[in-house]
């Protein structure tokens, strides 16, 4: 299997991320959303909690994990390609990298971490395009965020941007927008 479809992508010093969790602490893994609509699809987050507003203290370089666009016109996610070098054949179940209990997401993160060095992604959230999220796996990248507080809203609030993406990439026209809003 090659690699080629880990693009580069960086976040800017200032970069707003959105998160609902039981506290406000830097843990060793993180998982954020660049809009506050998708903030509810994690997993072993609170339901009812208020959406947590962290920024980045500092440029991350991170990778971008997306292989390609779907008919539907979503983003695919390639993170199930590396599982499945990882676990061999198995299905990539998305709450199995965000369910802090499952054996496999420490040997799979280290995996990641030892083979290809990276500590941290950006990708979509079971393909759905709008749904980027930035997932850090090192105490390192997640003490480059700060906390800066909660907000409670319904308006949609989106961080991420198309020149935030390093790389040439053959699926996305970056004249374009990235995502529809």
């Amino acid at each position: 299997m090659t690699y080629s479809d880990i693009y580069k992508l960086t976040i800017p010093k200032g970069t707003s991320l959105y998160r609902k969790a039981k506290n406000n602490e830097v843990e060793d893994t993180m998982f954020f959303s660049f809009n506050t609509f998708s903030v509810d699809t994690n997993t072993d987050r609170l339901f009812d909690a208020p959406i947590q507003v962290w920024k980045t203290n500092e440029t991350i370089n991170t990778h971008f994990f997306v292989r390609g666009i779907l008919a539907s016109g979503r983003y695919e996610t390639s993170i199930d390609s590396y599982y499945r070098v990882c676990f061999g054949e198995t299905e990539l179940c998305i709450g199995e990298i965000k369910s802090r209990n499952n054996e496999n997401r420490a040997e799979f993160l280290n995996w990641i971490k030892t083979n290809l060095n990276i500590e941290s992604w950006v990708s979509t959230v079971d393909d759905i395009s709008e749904m980027m999220e930035f997932f850090s796996f090192s105490i390192e990248t997640s003490k480059k965020l700060d906390f800066v507080g909660y907000i409670e809203t319904d308006e949609y609030l989106n961080s991420f941007k198309k020149e935030m993406i390093l790389d040439t990439i053959p699926f996305i026209d970056k004249k374009e927008d990235l995502f529809v809003h």
